[in-house]
């Protein structure tokens, strides 16, 4: 477990780096996204300074609760689940979890409108 210290650093780290990050880098984050590149999103999210610990323990752990509980569900009933992207692009992703057992995993495609941009 984390301790909550180090988890406001970290945060407070992340909002800082967030607030240097130049718009050409969210429209290539938001491209990635809209492509369902998860790869690419995941690669552009990797933060080398952040400790392993904190990947394991806030996407990993939460990607296995997330998928045990979506299967819970999906049990009884057909599932749509919404989750952060950061949830999307790895081996160990939800998304991953859940195609490997043999679940039908389909991103929902949407467009722009162009006045929805400006």
């Amino acid at each position: 477990e984390l301790k909550i210290e180090d988890q406001v650093k970290m945060l407070t780290e992340m909002l800082h780096d967030t607030a240097n990050t130049s718009a050409s880098e969210y429209d290539s984050l938001l491209q990635a996204y809209l492509a369902f590149d998860y790869a690419k999103m995941a690669d552009m999210s990797d933060d080398p300074s952040l400790p392993k610990e904190f990947s394991k323990i806030l996407i990993e752990k939460r990607n296995v609760k997330m998928y045990k509980e979506f299967r819970k569900i999906a049990k009884k009933q057909s599932v749509f689940c919404a989750v952060g992207a950061m949830h999307l692009g790895s081996d160990k992703s939800v998304v991953s979890l859940l195609s490997k057992k043999g679940y039908t995993v389909e991103p929902v495609p949407f467009k722009w409108k162009e006045n929805d941009l400006n």
